[in-house]
């Protein structure tokens, strides 16, 4: 209950409960003091009672006048109502006088033999026991039993004293308490007003009042320090608010900048691309003819090394400029996909087949792991291909004479379906180091960038190839080590037409 009480309520209850516990305590201090100090008084009374009344007695119980003695104690006693009752014994310890007060029940006096002199209890009452001699010999005894009505009556009237001072101390403790809450308990509840306000609003300019001092000045107590402590955070959230809006406004700007520079350069990469094919195409289609003679033999052989030269570094320029333009379709999201069910096993045969010749030449050997009756994948077939055969074009360049490149898929089941595959293509070349790893998506990157470096290309191939791989909704993750090898893994859905029946998505947006 009280985790949930407010700081007034928490106040009042701390004040009127201190004050309640300070004041019981000291009234049972006090009490148990004067309970004792009576009780010492009572015993040392009832101890000069029964030797004084004893020795008065003595006389009639030497003489054997015990009626004498117990109309003596019967006079002495009856006006003392917490005496209950009292006993003169003689030498054989036998009764020979006796008091019993009115209301005592048991009327009779008990067997003293064995009994040693001293106080006692017996049933909450107090009983002395005194020996009476005469020059040493033992003449008689004599025993009173006294209740502890005064010890009573005392308690009682200390726990009516004390039932009133805490009442007062509650009374005046809460009054205490209220006058308290207006440096207490109000400025925190006006600081948590403020601070819930600026969580609901995220208004930083609200901040929170130091009532001025009847004289002028300003509070400055622990609980207005705090106070002035949260402005000031206030303060320095709002200037660091600030400088973020203006830093967002700033990094907006710029990236809009780059969007529009990077779709300008797209476009431009894209006509350029268009602009060059054209003349491209000319040069390849007419040093074909060169290259083939189709209208008889050439004067000079040179002439036809020159013309397959031609024709090669054309059609070398013309692979450049496809990717390029490629790239920047899949960039500036102007690249449609075809997707249909294509089987994945002869896909990746045919990839094979047509990068058979150049890892023969390089004396380096593809090795597949496809099982031939797998579940058709849905895909763009074309760019499917392209996909598989940029990572293996890749694996191949860069595997040195004797080499291998093993190609496998594995499907993955859910449900009894095949609803992914995994395909994996790896090879024992020169690898590279992981820092360069995420260099090699970045257009135009290569990692081994020298102008002396040993393998050509623009560096196109992985960008380009990400980017396909993106729009099949798939992922691609390259490990590699120096001197170790490469391992290309790629995640394809069996089918990602079906997210786009989920998400509503036309061919259009899945192309961009």
């Amino acid at each position: 209950m009280l985790a949930h009480a407010t700081i007034k309520t928490r106040l009042t209850l701390l004040i009127t409960l201190v004050s309640a516990i300070a004041v019981t305590l000291t009234t049972i201090a006090i009490t148990a003091i004067g309970i004792y100090n009576m009780r010492a008084n009572l015993y040392g009374q009832l101890e000069d009672t029964a030797v004084n009344v004893g020795k008065s007695n003595l006389a009639y119980i030497s003489f054997g006048q015990e009626s004498a003695a117990t109309s003596n104690l019967q006079d002495v006693f009856s006006v003392k109502p917490s005496i209950l009752r009292v006993c003169m014994y003689d030498t054989s310890a036998k009764p020979a006088a006796f008091y019993f007060s009115n209301g005592l029940m048991d009327k009779s006096c008990p067997n003293i033999n064995g009994v040693k002199e001293g106080i006692g209890s017996y049933g909450g009452n107090t009983i002395v026991l005194r020996n009476l001699d005469n020059n040493g010999m033992l003449v008689a005894s004599i025993l009173l039993e006294s209740d502890m009505r005064e010890i009573r009556a005392y308690l009682i009237k200390q726990i009516t004293i004390a039932f009133v001072i805490i009442l007062l101390v509650i009374v005046s403790a809460y009054m205490l308490a209220l006058a308290m809450q207006g440096t207490i308990s109000e400025p925190l509840l006006a600081l948590a007003a403020i601070a819930r306000r600026i969580s609901i609003e995220e208004d930083y300019s609200l901040r929170v009042t130091n009532e001025p001092r009847p004289d002028g000045g300003r509070q400055e107590n622990e609980i207005y320090m705090l106070m002035d402590a949260f402005n000031a955070m206030l303060d320095e959230i709002q200037e660091r608010d600030r400088q973020l809006l203006k830093q967002n406004e700033e990094l907006g700007k710029a990236k809009k900048n780059a969007e529009s520079a990077s779709i300008a350069k797209s476009h431009f990469l894209a006509n350029v691309s268009h602009e060059l094919r054209t003349p491209l195409n000319a040069i390849i289609g007419f040093s074909s003819v060169f290259k083939e003679q189709l209208f008889g033999k050439l004067g000079n052989e040179k002439y036809l090394e020159y013309a397959s030269d031609i024709n090669d570094a054309g059609g070398h320029l013309l692979d450049i400029i496809n990717d390029i333009l490629d790239l920047s379709k899949a960039e500036s999201g102007r690249m449609m996909l075809v997707f249909e069910h294509v089987d994945i096993h002869n896909a990746i045969k045919k990839c094979i087949g047509i990068m058979e010749k150049r890892a023969v030449e390089g004396g380096v050997t593809i090795i597949k792991e496809i099982a031939e009756k797998l579940p058709p994948i849905v895909a763009d077939r074309l760019r499917f291909s392209q996909i598989i055969l940029n990572i293996l074009s890749n694996a191949v360049k860069f595997t040195n004479k004797g080499g291998t490149v093993h190609i496998a898929v594995h499907p993955e089941m859910r449900g009894g379906m095949v609803t992914d595959f995994i395909i994996t293509i790896s090879d024992n070349g020169i690898g590279m180091v992981k820092e360069n790893i995420s260099k090699v998506f970045q257009g135009f990157e290569q990692v081994d960038s020298g102008l002396n470096r040993r393998y050509g290309g623009t560096g196109l191939g992985l960008p380009l190839t990400k980017n396909l791989i993106d729009l099949h909704y798939g992922s691609i993750t390259i490990d590699s080590e120096i001197d170790v090898g490469t391992v290309v893994t790629l995640h394809f859905l069996a089918d990602p037409t079906c997210i786009n029946e989920l998400l509503d998505i036309s061919p259009e947006q899945v192309a961009k």
